[in-house]
């Protein structure tokens, strides 16, 4: 008999000593639990972005009137803390809206592949999947079903004999109904830098947009050379065209593509360029009266137009909004963190209970309260709790936060909503600044703030404001005082009297 190396001696576990093999099977089974939400983790990579669109709201209120009636699937998190969300995202962001802090959900042991494959599967025939969500979707599937291709320990015996006699990619094709080629060609997306996927996706604010062929075609090309096709999409305000993207690809390749070229190529008048619009008048003629005119036809199909983009700007509106149900009591933290595509948020007068970073910051969000509601208010541009005096939403108008009087504590967690931070005025009701209040207005060097009160707040932790060389006004006579409070924690201020 062959001697056992000491690798092969297996330690006895915890479990294994203390439980039986009935127990160890019936903790790895399946389970519906109430979860708290704040111990659900996001899937790493997880491709497919949560948006606050038409059918978000739409949730959002049948989620406020009857519940979560799928429950959402994770598996415990890998690193033993909580639980990784799989499939669920959209439902666990409308029960945070609606203030949940428990979800029923699906517990399942699964392996790493096994979870992306089936995250992906549940996503991916939802309608108005982005082009790069797509493509990172069907890499991150693809990359977990060679995992279970070469490795027979994690294969499932569906998946196995899947892949026993076909490659990965083809097995993909036929699971989600596209082409191995067209696959292929989605998955090149991934490689694209970020300004470029933005385009792809019809996400940029200034309208930009790359058709899908053209951008597969970009993608081939390095990093740098790609910052420099954005670079003149922005500075020329047009778009390559396909066979445009082809030269550049071949050029590259040859090492041939620089600055000069890719702008020499991108200069170059398309043909589309010149695109006109036209339709026979045998068309829509019978859509008018016998006696029109051309003239008079042009003017109604010119009302006509007018008045559809005006149903359709309102439309676009309404999609930037979101409505809080009435009923709905708590808005969860990070409920709507990092959102720049919504304007407007409506809170009713149920809602009692704001928590920290409930909003995060957001560029052009505006937030608007029931009159009713006797929990909170606003008072220029900033949330404030009525029975705290707490600061809960920091409203940025014209670059300038002015915090209203009765605020005499500015916490961490305050949310920062409606563009670029220039200049604090602080009230003469402060009392105290604590740890890292504004830790997510970036660089507050060059900020200007101005204390209204004669006595310095009180700056509790690490408090991040006023920072090394910021400009700080203060009061008449009182140049010393907050020289010696503040100079504690920051260096080279400049303090000047106002």
């Amino acid at each position: 008999m062959p001697k056992k190396s000491i690798n092969d001696i297996r330690v006895p576990t915890y479990d294994d000593l203390f439980t039986n093999e009935e127990q160890r099977q019936e903790a790895k089974l399946e389970k519906i639990m109430e979860v708290p939400v704040e111990d659900i983790q996001e899937f790493k990579n997880h491709p497919f972005r949560v948006r606050n669109d038409e059918q978000m709201s739409e949730l959002v209120k049948s989620v406020s009137e009857n519940g979560i009636l799928v429950p959402v699937l994770v598996r415990p998190h890998p690193n033993g803390h909580g639980y990784e969300m799989i499939s669920g995202h959209r439902r666990m962001n409308a029960a945070m809206v609606n203030g949940q802090e428990k979800i029923q959900a699906i517990v399942r042991e699964l392996t790493d592949d096994q979870a992306t494959i089936i995250m992906v599967d549940s996503n991916i025939q939802r309608e108005n999947i982005l082009p790069t969500e797509r493509g990172f979707a069907y890499k991150l599937k693809l990359d977990a079903m060679k995992h279970q291709g070469k490795r027979s320990d994690i294969t499932s015996t569906q998946v196995g004999q899947k892949l026993k006699n076909k490659y990965s990619i083809e097995q993909l094709a036929e699971d989600v109904g596209n082409t191995r080629t067209q696959i292929q060609r989605f998955i090149r997306l991934t490689e694209l830098i970020e300004p470029l996927r933005d385009m792809v996706d019809g996400l940029r604010s200034d309208g930009k947009k790359i058709a899908f062929n053209p951008a597969v075609e970009l993608s081939y090309l390095s990093k740098e050379n790609q910052q420099l096709v954005v670079k003149n999409i922005e500075g020329l305000d047009l778009t390559p065209s396909h066979a445009q993207t082809i030269r550049m690809k071949e050029l590259s390749r040859e090492n041939r593509l620089d600055e000069n070229v890719i702008y020499s190529i991108m200069k170059e008048e398309k043909a589309n360029q010149k695109e006109k619009l036209s339709f026979k008048m045998e068309d829509i003629n019978e859509y008018f009266p016998k006696n029109y005119t051309p003239r008079e036809k042009s003017e109604v199909i010119l009302k006509l137009l007018k008045g559809w983009a005006k149903r359709r700007n309102k439309e676009q509106e309404k999609k930037k909004s979101i409505k809080i149900p009435n009923g709905v009591k708590t808005i969860a933290e990070g409920a709507l963190f990092l959102n720049d595509n919504l304007k407007v948020v409506y809170i009713p007068k149920t809602v009692s209970k704001i928590k920290e970073k409930a909003f995060g910051t957001s560029k052009s969000l505006r937030i608007k309260i029931a009159s009713k509601n006797q929990y909170y208010y606003i008072s220029k541009g900033c949330v404030v709790s009525r029975r705290s005096g707490r600061l809960v939403v920091a409203g940025i108008k014209k670059g300038v936060i002015t915090i209203p009087e009765k605020v005499t504590v500015l916490k961490e967690g305050t949310s920062f909503v409606g563009g670029k931070c220039e200049k604090i005025v602080f009230p003469k009701s402060l009392k105290q600044i604590e740890e890292h209040w504004a830790g997510t207005l970036g660089n507050s060097s060059k900020i200007e703030y101005i204390f209204q009160s004669k006595i310095p707040p009180k700056r509790k932790g690490a408090a991040y404001l006023p920072s090394d060389g910021s400009v700080v006004y203060v009061p008449k006579g009182t140049k010393q005082v907050y020289e010696k409070a503040l100079k504690k924690f920051a260096f080279n201020l400049k303090i000047v009297e106002k």
